[in-house]
């Protein structure tokens, strides 16, 4: 493959360069008749016929290897390690109203606000998407770059974004694997942060889906095995429909289950080394991708050329320099 076509026009060059080495070797061979007279002219001559030309062969190798060093010629491939430090983080956060009890402080919602900006903190290089859900699931951010535009849209969140009841993890994790862009070879993980409460849909099958796509979860578990209640902002508590108070507890099996099954690690929201583990992991995920992937490159070859055209020089000057039969 020629990368640099364009250079081929520097072989002009060689009609100067020929141009003026024949006109030296027309003055030179004139001058040897005025310098050695008739009786030297032919051993005089041979010698200057040989330097001469291989004096300018040298220098033609010399031009065409630049000129093919210059376009850029390239075949055959490389491994290459791929160095990537980054990965593709789908954040998938729970905004079920059970996210509103205080049993986390100030509040589980609030608690997975913090957390999400440390996690952008720790890998800002990073492409993030934001998957919403309750009981149905929405990318509210596609696959983006703009870190800080995650953390700006935080403020927008609350339970009433979305208006399906209840909570499906299912529907969270699917959305979540369907965030990643198509195509794209890079580290995934997906950060899940709930109370792992589960009134809808097949989480297994979402798990299995997850799992084979080689997507860990990390997943941080919010609230008080025990149960609290969920205050709403206006002071009131989440009832039944018979008017009995709804108590909102953590499923940690739950959450450690879908952790465990894709490879990836369960942490509670109010351990002191929160953002210590999350780092460790995210750290540990995308050290694994880069031990590991390589791809092939394409091998340039312009230093081959350059090394010949050096070498080309190397004899030129040389063959111009050293006296050949004692004579010059």
């Amino acid at each position: 493959m020629i990368s640099n076509p364009e250079g081929f026009w520097f072989f002009l060059l060689l009609v100067p360069v020929g141009l003026t080495a024949w006109r030296k070797y027309s003055a030179g061979f004139k001058d040897l008749k005025k310098i050695g007279g008739k009786w030297r002219e032919e051993p005089l001559h041979t010698v200057f016929l040989v330097k001469w030309f291989f004096s300018t062969l040298t220098i033609f190798i010399f031009v065409v290897f630049c000129v093919l060093a210059i376009s850029d010629f390239s075949w055959g491939h490389v491994a290459v390690k791929d160095e990537r430090r980054g990965l593709d983080i789908a954040i998938l956060l729970d905004v079920s109203r059970s996210m509103l009890s205080r049993d986390t402080d100030p509040t589980r919602l609030e608690k997975s606000f913090e957390i999400i900006r440390g996690a952008i903190d720790i890998y800002p290089e990073s492409r993030y998407s934001l998957v919403l859900f309750k009981g149905e699931a929405y990318t509210f951010v596609p696959t983006t770059e703009d870190s800080l535009y995650i953390k700006d849209v935080l403020a927008s969140i609350s339970p009433g974004i979305l208006t399906a009841p209840g909570t499906d993890i299912e529907a969270g994790l699917k959305t979540a694997l369907a965030s990643f862009p198509e195509g794209v070879e890079s580290s995934k993980v997906i950060l899940l942060l709930s109370d792992g409460e589960k009134l809808t849909g097949d989480t297994d099958d979402a798990v299995k889906r997850v799992a084979a796509a080689g997507v860990p979860v990390i997943a941080v578990g919010f609230g008080d095995p025990d149960g609290t209640l969920i205050e709403l902002p206006n002071g009131s508590v989440v009832k039944t429909a018979g008017g009995e108070n709804v108590i909102s507890r953590l499923n940690e099996e739950e959450l450690k289950g879908i952790a465990e099954f894709t490879r990836g690690t369960y942490i509670h929201a109010d351990s002191p080394f929160l953002m210590k583990e999350i780092e460790k992991e995210l750290l540990r995920m995308g050290r694994e991708k880069t031990e590991t992937d390589f791809q092939f490159e394409i091998r340039n070859r312009y230093r081959l050329f350059l090394a010949i055209a050096l070498i080309s020089l190397c004899f030129h000057l040389g063959i111009r320099i050293l006296r050949w039969k004692r004579v010059f």
